[in-house]
């Protein structure tokens, strides 16, 4: 279709790939969720503290291989794969990749937990102050691009969170624009956009999170060609 039609089934498909991803995606999480929505009806203390510790132990075994296998789905529209549907594909990744997931989500959910924790203890002292704020939106970045190599390449866990840790510190544009980005969909969806929570909010993070990180590899890339072309032509002049 042309015209002011083929935009439209446009809007509409990607729409669909997004919320179709998105509902997957809390499918895979649906004891978070139900853990989560608790904490809003929870009557006590001791309902909390079990919902809080639930949550954090539930991460590396059912959000780390989920949110994986949604970044391997939304990877494959940036690199316009189309070899497999999106839920064969989401359900095959999830199911080959699970055990890698689960173990680099307890890595990280431990780094999380030391660096929330140490963050909640200067907040008590001192006080809510942007220092606070740096270290965990530099924390999600890394946590973001562990997710794009994990489903871009094919390394160790370790390896996988080294390159990780490199291009977060190493380019901070990518960390600035993949944490701003982030926050800004997580603000809009909690206190304007609410419907994006059950149908966007993870979908769109990712897309946006691997795209970042995606564009960057491509720089790097069209840099060596030139280079390479550079040191082509000036063999050939000699």
């Amino acid at each position: 279709m042309n015209g002011k039609w083929g935009g439209l089934y446009i809007v509409c498909e990607w729409i669909m790939k997004f919320s179709g991803a998105n509902l997957l995606w809390v499918l895979f999480n649906i004891p978070i969720v139900i853990l989560i929505l608790n904490l809003f009806s929870a009557s006590s203390l001791n309902q909390l503290t079990f919902s809080y510790i639930a949550i954090l132990i539930l991460l590396p075994f059912v959000f780390f291989p989920a949110t994986v296998a949604l970044f391997a789905v939304v990877r494959k529209w940036i690199i316009k794969d189309e070899s497999k549907k999106m839920i064969p594909a989401f359900v095959n990744y999830y199911r080959e990749n699970y055990f890698r997931s689960l173990f680099g989500g307890l890595l990280i959910v431990l780094i999380w937990f030391v660096v929330v924790f140490y963050s909640y203890m200067l907040y008590l002292n001192k006080g809510l102050s942007l220092f606070m704020l740096l270290p965990i939106g530099i924390l999600y970045a890394f946590t973001m691009n562990y997710f794009s190599i994990n489903v871009h390449f094919e390394v160790k866990i370790l390896a996988s969170l080294k390159h990780a840790l490199f291009i977060t510190i190493g380019r901070p544009l990518i960390t600035l624009g993949i944490a701003g980005v982030s926050g800004l969909i997580l603000y809009l969806s909690i206190n304007i956009l609410t419907f994006l929570i059950p149908f966007f909010i993870g979908s769109l993070i990712a897309f946006t999170s691997f795209l970042g990180f995606y564009s960057h590899l491509m720089k790097i890339d069209s840099k060596k060609n030139v280079k390479s072309s550079l040191d082509l032509s000036q063999e050939i002049s000699h």
